[in-house]
């Protein structure tokens, strides 16, 4: 961090990361109302001249296909425009457009220090959801553990991005550290089966999978007969306490297919969902250039707030553009992270980018994935964080750090 600038910036954006990155199970929508505000607070310090914006190559192509996808829902909710709550999205997905002003903030500190912080908030973020979600489950009595997100989906893709995290840093760390995470991790995996989301569920396997074609000398060195027996038994643990609620929503699921395609009976969970895909496939062939608008799915469906698809919502809503835009941006930060992951922690940026698309893929297949507040703010940050840990230079200086600040002490 340059030391023209007040201490507490650089210390508020690891707490900052710790809370968004981790807090999205139990803290709720105060992700979004602290990625929300800080677009208002680093627009105060950029005027003040104590950031200034990203100018790197590859974090202005992921600045781009931020902007695109908020762009294509300005211009499908003006053209589609038909009352005031038509151009809610200008307001709703502004955050996306305000990407190189909150990497701007994020980049005054040592990208070390924020990885460390972003770990941390992911081993906090296991351990809190895990114990939110047992209480909910085995004291108050619910089928389904959904947190303070208020709704099991997302409560399910926060957990399964900390799940792959934790993984991340017991790979990078090894030793107590490891371990550690490695615990984090299995608690995180058990918050992902009770939330009941199975979309997600194949998560607890691609996450590793994935990471350890990511991290091969690393996954070698660090599980050892030891570690594999603690990884082993704390599996055998969650999976005990999981397992009533996991075959009861396999059960479920089974039920539901049989109600549909043997019986013909459409009043349940798969059947609801096939029924709104058609709906979405009728749609979708009225207007397939320029869609509906982003607001209408409850008008549209009679309640429903989107499709259970993310390629299906997009197109409803925003026409082909839309399509393009939400494609541009899951696949934009991973292939260019890609040709950034040489070092430890250009790695782990890239790792965080591919954790994030895949598992916002994984739940936007059969349900939700844009459009929620507390989705698209761990999804715009972690992106960030993801940029600047590959793309950052800790030594790099602008004219913006020359610039001695007025005043100091507790800032935003």
């Amino acid at each position: 961090m340059n030391p023209s600038l007040p201490p507490a910036l650089d210390r508020n954006n690891k707490l900052f990361t710790v809370a968004v990155m981790g807090g999205g199970g139990v803290i709720g929508s105060g992700i979004s109302i602290l990625v929300g505000g800080s677009v208002y607070a680093n627009l105060y310090h950029a005027a003040r001249g104590r950031i200034s914006l990203p100018r790197d190559r590859d974090v202005l192509t992921i600045t781009a296909a931020f902007a695109f996808f908020y762009c294509v829902q300005a211009f499908s909710s003006i053209i589609h425009y038909s009352h005031l709550k038509s151009l809610w999205p200008l307001v709703q997905y502004g955050p996306f457009l305000a990407f190189p002003l909150i990497y701007a903030r994020v980049a005054i500190s040592r990208r070390k220090a924020l990885a460390t912080a972003t770990e941390v908030g992911f081993v906090l973020g296991a351990i809190a959801g895990f114990i939110f979600a047992a209480i909910e489950i085995f004291w108050i009595g619910a089928s389904r553990a959904e947190g303070l997100s208020g709704n099991q989906g997302p409560f399910a893709v926060v957990n399964a991005v900390i799940y792959g995290g934790c993984i991340v840093a017991a790979l990078r760390h090894g030793g107590a550290i490891g371990v550690t995470s490695l615990v984090a991790a299995a608690l995180a995996a058990g918050t992902i089966l009770m939330s009941g989301t199975r979309s997600l569920w194949p998560m607890i396997v691609v996450a590793p999978v994935l990471l350890v074609f990511l991290y091969p000398s690393e996954a070698r060195r660090f599980f050892s007969p030891k570690r594999a027996a603690i990884a082993g038994a704390l599996a055998l643990v969650i999976g005990v306490f999981a397992f009533p609620l996991a075959q009861d929503r396999i059960a479920a699921l089974l039920s539901d297919y049989d109600r549909v395609f043997v019986e013909g009976k459409l009043d349940n969970s798969l059947g609801t969902r096939l029924r709104v895909w058609e709906t979405g496939y009728q749609l979708i062939l009225e207007r397939p250039l320029l869609g509906h608008g982003p607001d209408k799915a409850d008008e549209l469906m009679g309640g429903y707030t989107h499709f259970h698809n993310f390629l299906m919502n997009a197109w409803v809503m925003s026409g082909l553009p839309g399509v393009a835009a939400v494609l541009a941006l899951l696949v934009t930060p991973v292939i260019v992270l890609a040709r950034r992951r040489g070092g430890d922690l250009q790695k782990f940026g890239f790792a965080l980018s591919l954790l994030l698309s895949t598992s916002y893929v994984a739940s936007g297949t059969v349900g939700i994935m844009f459009g929620h507040d507390i989705l698209d703010a761990l999804f715009i940050y972690g992106m960030i964080v993801a940029a600047f840990l590959a793309c950052g230079d800790d030594d790099a200086r602008t004219p913006a750090d020359s610039v001695s600040p007025k005043g100091g002490g507790r800032e935003a």
